[in-house]
């Protein structure tokens, strides 16, 4: 499986691990802006089913929808990814911190995910190859969780979108 992650706010380079069962590609604002390293990217070959895109550290507000133009690179790479890659099915999943209730945070990252697949569909991505999951604060990906006190980096690390790929029907050659 490949997991590429998109840290917004982070200055590093891109790099390659191994980390289990997945390639870890860490991707910067910068990478997805680049011409050259963005179709690169756009371009890759080899995702399967279950593969997840990891897009990180947004900072979604509550009187914003979408924390700025990090989020519309994201969903323009994941609109070249599909136009490119017509076969794939994928999720747009939404991931919020755990502050707040969770039930707000679960109706506010499911409005979040029918928001942007709503974006997608608008510039001209089928529907059909679209769903959407609002996750809430279900998947920490640390200890942030209700009643623990964590910086304000700690929490920004499980507001996410991932890009799950949900399915890859077969071509039919005539």
């Amino acid at each position: 499986m490949i997991l590429l992650i998109f840290l917004g706010s982070a200055n590093i380079n891109k790099i390659a691990a191994q980390e289990g069962k997945h390639e870890l590609i860490v991707i910067t604002q910068e990478d997805l802006a680049n011409d050259v390293t963005r179709e690169a990217l756009v371009t890759m070959k080899g995702l399967v089913l279950g593969d997840v895109l990891r897009f990180g550290e947004f900072d979604f507000t509550a009187t914003t929808q979408f924390g700025g133009t990090s989020i519309m690179i994201c969903l323009d790479f994941v609109r070249e990814l599909l136009e490119i890659n017509p076969e794939l099915n994928i999720e747009i999943g939404i991931f919020t911190d755990s502050r707040g209730e969770a039930e707000t945070n679960q109706l506010l990252s499911r409005q979040r995910a029918k928001a942007m697949v709503k974006i997608l569909t608008v510039q001209g991505i089928d529907e059909g190859k679209l769903s959407y999951k609002g996750y809430g604060e279900s998947e920490l990906l640390n200890k942030c969780k209700d009643g623990k006190k964590c910086t304000d980096e700690k929490h920004r690390e499980n507001r996410r979108l991932e890009v799950k790929i949900i399915d890859i029907p077969p071509i039919i050659m005539d």
